[in-house]
Parts: C-alpha cells; structure tokens; sequence
C-alpha cells in the first residue's frame, strides 16, 4: 500500500485530482494507517458541499476513526453510508453498544446477520483464504455479543472466560493486522486496554514485525492515552474503590507527569517520589520535550481534556509503571532506527529497575543469596520487574552485538575508501607528471584530463556499488548512532555482551534464550582465539568452561524434543579441550542434568570422534 500510495503521488496530475483519483488515495492512506494525512482531508471534505464524494469516503472515514479509538465519530459519517454498504449495521451495533444501549445493539447484530447469510452461503465451497473474511465478520459479530454479555454481567467467572476465550481466538486466528486491530478495538468496549496489555503488545510486536511501524505506534499512543486516562480517573475518583498499589502508581505516575509537563509548581514534594519508580533517578531524566499531538483526540473525548497531551511519546513511557510497556517500546525506537536513542533509554530502564529490585550486575551473587531473595520471591511486582529486567539486559546483548558487526563493517568501508583515495591520488600525481612534459600543452591540458578520469570514476563507482558513494541521510544517521554506541562501548563491548547475558540468566535462570545466548557468545569468543592465537589456560577458564555450563542448562531447560546444534557445539567444546581437567569437570556436572535422549540424536557424532 505504501508502494501504491506512491505511485499515486507520482502519476497525479493538476491540483484537482478527480473523484476516483482521490477515493483512491483515501483508500491507499487508509490501509498505509496515515492518519495524520487522513484527517485533514476528510475536513476538507466534509466542509465542502460535495455530496458523492463523502458518500464515497463515508465507509473509510468510519472504519479510521474506529481504528482510532473514536466511535463517537463514526456517526458522523453514517448518513453517507449507501444504502448497500455491508458494515452498516456493524457500525451502528457498534455504536449502540458503546452507548450502552444493548438491546439496539443486539438489534443491529441481528440485522447484520441476516444480510450477510446469503455471502455466507456462497462462500462455503470457496477456499479457506477466499473466504476467511466473511468468517471473520460472523466472528466480529459473535464478539460483539460476547462484549455486550461481558458488559452485562456481574459474574466475575463468566467474564474471565470470555476475556480467555478472547485470547485464545486472537492468537489462533490468522496474523493479519488490519484484522487483529479491529478485534481489539471490538474488546476495548468491554475491557480497556490498559487492562489487556498482553494482547495490545502482541499486537504492537506484530506490527512491528511486519514493517508496519505506523500502525504500531498509533497503537502505543492508544494504549498509554488509556493509561493516562485510567489513572486520571483514579485520582480524581473514590480512593477506596482501587487497591493501593494502584492508588500508589496514580499518584507516581501523577507527579512524574507534571515534572515531565514543567509543572513542578504543583506543591508535590520531591521526598514523596515513589516507591514504584525507585529512587527517583526517572524523574530527575525527565526531560520537557515537546507533545506529540494527539490529533483527533487534541481536546479529549466528548470535550473532556485529554490526559495524556502536553507529554511526549518518550515522556509518556517514562511514566509508566508498567515494565511490558518500555520493553515492547524500546524494541520499537530500535526498529524505527533510532538506535541511540534506544540504547540510551534502555540503559536508564536497566538502571532504574536494577535499583528497584536491588540488582548489581557486577555482583550478581548478592542478589541471588541475599535478602532481596526472599523479597523478591514474595513479591508479583518485583517478580514482573526481573522478568522484563532480565529481557531488556538480553536484548541489550543483542543489540551490542549488531553494534560490533556495523562498527567492523564501517571500519572496513572506511579502509575500502583510504584505499581508493589512495589510488585516485596516485593518479592525480602521475598525471601532473605527464602534465610537466614539454610535449603537453600547459597546465590546461592536464587538468581536463584529471577531471574526466575523476568522472570516469565517479561513473564507475555509482555502478558497481563504491564505498565512496554518499548515502542517504538517514543511512547517515544510522552511522553515526552505531558510531557513537560503538565509541561508548570502547574495547569492552565483548565484554558488556557476556556481561548482558551472563545478568539476564541471573534475574531469569529458567529463560532457555538466556542460557543459550551466553554459552553461544562464549563459544563464538572461544573460536576467535583459536583463530587468532592459541588457547591458553586463561580462556579455557573464561570462554570454554562458562560455554559447557551454558550449553549444559539450555538443553535442560528446552521444551522441544531436539536440541540439535546446542549438543554438537558441547560436543565440539568436549572433544577439543577435553585434555583440560576444569573442562573434564564442567562435563560432568553439566551430563547430570541433560536428559537421556538428548544423547541419542549425536550418537553417530560421538562414535565418529572416538579414538581407538
């Protein structure tokens, strides 16, 4: 759609464009989910006295303002709907129910059945790809039904296993995200989505995977503004109709707020910072940055004020008492290219939770054997803490990893360029040489001649690919962001990825990426030195032993039948050092936990290895 959308711009002629042409473009934007784009122009629409053109529009503008979070507005393009349209009574069940009116709503559901029985019908005998859309829609309906019980109901038991059969429908069905975002808008009429964060960050992950990074932030925007709003709501509500670990995040999430906001006139303290965000370091890295809009939602819903305006998307996560929210959020800045930025946030959420729990990476036994163990193991909100802990020092591994393959890359292009520098001035040089002989005819001459070969060779190079070649600016700016991570990182970086992954098996030591991250890392340090210079008694203790125990646990702890490739690199590391009594030992500790059919898929390997 994006493609399309451009190519769109780029045949439109005139500053008129035709009926169709613009139906199209409103089309293209819609399924691209630009609605910044999106909004002014059906303002301009419907400020205009063209009847077929909002006619035209009327379905799209509905089903945006839904994605939107915004049923309020679908009324406003139901008198355009044709009379045909099939989402028509969708919409106003939707409506209705939104209101509160559910036996109109169920009228409407009705009604929408019995239009679509007929498609229905016709589609039975099609395949399964040709007509999932239409079992999709008797799925929105039985939803929709299934919130309107959820709704109307006291029994706290029929409404957990609607919310679990909810669940188990969105993550069986197919991984479309134009589809998995109409069916949580459809639940958020029944629950909200700051109480469904695991399915919106399912959601957000998705989108994200699928290159659709304006869809997943739209989607983060919704899911903090309920946030926002929810705690607004709890502040300004009955304080005994929470519990107080809400109530507590309320208030924290209320100040840092205002700190965020430069309201600091607001009469908060400074001693009353929170338990929740440990002690206080994420307010004082508040920072006053400008708001993200909040476009349709600029003056709040029904002309309340909106909760959230006057804070950035950066700021809103700060606020967040939720660890899931800046972990799903970090991999998002990653994904948008915004590598520092990234990096930098997630060392502030690293530090903060660190602190909150009591965690030193650089003295990891303390925190196993110590106090904080117990509490730790008491306690559901720090147990969410390390959980999410341990993945943001995993994915900070990761990420120092991509930092040193680019930082090797660049380094080579940097030396591919020297090098071709060097050759064009080695024929600068040879051709002033020329340039001097009396058989020349001056200085003119051999200029001309030097700037046809520097063009020749430009020419040269825009084909097949020359380092020297500028790139775009935003490649430029990835660069510089690898660059600068890779210069704060300095010669340690190896050793901050061992270090990341060696704090993620501590805070979660039954995570089998942990373990297995760990011992790969060390076997990839161990193979380097075997490659660049001998082994020696310091690394066996290093790199191959902490590898036998990583691989040792991560075959304990995998939950499939193989674990293949992580028992024929513990093989290789076995074999090759095995003349090495801490090796021989690591091997025997680790076997007591490996379960026995685990060593019947390498048989053929081990008898291939032996010496007789």
């Amino acid at each position: 759609w994006d493609e399309t959308l451009g190519v769109h711009e780029s045949v439109r002629v005139g500053d008129s464009p035709s009926y169709l042409s613009m139906s199209d473009k409103i089309r293209r934007m819609f399924e691209s989910s630009d609605w910044d784009a999106l909004i002014p122009i059906y303002k301009h629409i419907w400020e205009g006295d063209d009847r077929q053109m909002q006619e035209a529009s009327a379905h799209v503008g509905m089903c945006f303002t839904w994605a939107m979070g915004d049923l309020e507005l679908t009324e406003h393009f139901m008198d355009r709907l044709p009379e045909d349209c099939k989402d028509k009574h969708l919409f106003t069940a939707l409506l209705h129910a939104h209101r509160d009116q559910f036996s109109e709503a169920t009228s409407s559901i009705q009604l929408a059945r019995e239009e679509m029985q007929s498609s229905l019908i016709s589609h039975i005998s099609e395949p399964y790809s040709r007509g999932y859309q239409q079992v999709f829609r008797c799925q929105m309906l039985t939803e929709l039904e299934e919130a309107i019980a959820f709704r109307t109901t006291a029994n706290d038991e029929r409404k957990a296993v609607i919310a679990k059969t909810w669940k188990q429908r969105f993550l069986s069905g197919k991984r479309d995200v134009g589809m998995w975002l109409k069916l949580m808008r459809l639940h958020s009429i029944a629950i909200r989505p700051i109480h469904d964060v695991d399915t919106w960050i399912k959601f957000i992950n998705t989108s994200r995977s699928a290159g659709q990074l304006t869809v997943a932030r739209n989607a983060i925007f919704q899911l903090l503004q309920d946030e926002a709003n929810y705690f607004h709501e709890v502040i300004t509500g009955d304080p005994n109709a929470v519990s107080p670990l809400v109530l507590s995040q309320a208030k924290n999430y209320t100040y840092l707020k205002a700190v965020a906001i430069g309201q600091q006139e607001q009469q908060v303290p400074m001693d009353v910072v929170p338990t929740i965000f440990g002690s206080g370091s994420m307010a004082e890295n508040l920072s006053t940055s400008a708001a993200w809009e909040s476009r349709l939602y600029k003056n709040g819903k029904n002309g309340k004020p909106d909760a959230l305006y006057g804070v950035s998307l950066d700021n809103a996560i700060c606020l967040t008492a939720q660890p899931a929210l800046v972990y799903m959020y970090v991999k998002f800045k990653w994904s948008m290219g915004e590598y520092r930025d990234a990096f930098e946030m997630m060392e502030l959420f690293v530090k903060t939770y660190s602190d909150r729990i009591g965690f030193d990476k650089e003295t990891p036994k303390n925190y196993v054997n110590g106090p904080e163990a117990v509490r730790f193991s008491s306690s559901s909100e720090e147990s969410k803490t390390a959980y999410y802990l341990s993945r943001l020092y995993c994915k900070k591994a990761e990420w120092l990893i991509k930092v040193q393959q680019d930082a090797a890359h660049l380094a080579q292009k940097a030396r591919e360029k020297a090098k071709w520098r060097s050759s064009n001035a080695a024929c600068l040089n040879h051709v002033a040489y020329k340039a001097t002989s009396p058989r020349r005819r001056g200085r003119r001459a051999a200029v001309a001649r030097v700037n046809t070969i520097f063009a020749n060779r430009r020419a040269q190079s825009t084909v097949s690919g020359n380092p020297s070649i500028a790139s775009s600016d935003s490649d430029d700016q990835l660069n510089c962001d690898i660059e600068f991570l890779s210069k704060k990182q300095g010669s340690r970086i190896s050793e901050s990825i061992l270090e990341s992954y060696r704090a993620a098996t501590i805070l979660d030591n039954k995570w089998y990426k942990a373990w297995h991250s760990l011992a790969l890392q060390h076997y990839f340090e161990t193979k380097r030195y075997e490659k660049h210079s001998k082994v020696t008694s310091n690394v066996i203790e290093k790199y191959v032993v902490p590898a036998i125990h990583g691989f040792s646990r991560a075959i304990q702890l995998f939950k499939e039948d193989t674990t293949l490739q992580d028992t024929l690199r513990l093989l290789t590391v076995w074999f090759n050092y095995s003349q090495h009594d801490s090796v021989v030992q690591a091997v025997i500790e680790g076997i007591k936990f490996i379960p026995l059919p685990t060593w019947l898929q390498v048989i053929p390997q081990i008898l291939a290895r032996i010496h007789i």
